[in-house]
């Protein structure tokens, strides 16, 4: 049942964090950065998860109370994301569209600045 809201929330997380970590890779090659820096790689996945992960919190947010009001309808009446959407910024705000915006975002950057980055170098030594 989670399956379709869950992938509502990821993939444009992940389309958006490896189009940013591409860009920021691109850019650093014109600019004659090394690409090869491990600490580098680090710092930019940190900045790209965090990024991603802010401007994606909104649908999260909006999956996870649909979610909850499927099991507890008495705590939040929506009847689909969109409703949610628009009672959700009726009620509390567009703010609340952002509502662990932070926590998200320090979930998402150390976890995404040490997989891939160790990810590329056991890649690099693989091969």
């Amino acid at each position: 049942r989670a399956y379709l809201p869950h992938q509502f929330v990821w993939i444009p997380y992940n389309g958006l964090f490896f189009a940013l970590l591409g860009r920021l890779s691109l850019f650093e090659q014109e600019v004659g950065m090394p690409t090869n820096s491990f600490a580098v790689g680090v710092a930019n996945t940190a900045a790209c998860a965090a990024v991603a992960g802010w401007v994606t919190t909104p649908i999260d947010v909006i999956k996870t109370r649909v979610q909850v009001s499927g099991a507890n309808p008495e705590l939040f009446d929506f009847e689909g994301p969109l409703d949610c959407a628009v009672k959700l910024v009726r009620r509390e705000g567009p703010r609340a569209l952002f509502s662990g915006a932070v926590g998200r975002m320090m979930y998402l950057a150390p976890n995404m600045a040490i997989f891939i980055p160790v990810y590329e170098k056991l890649k690099s030594l693989v091969s």
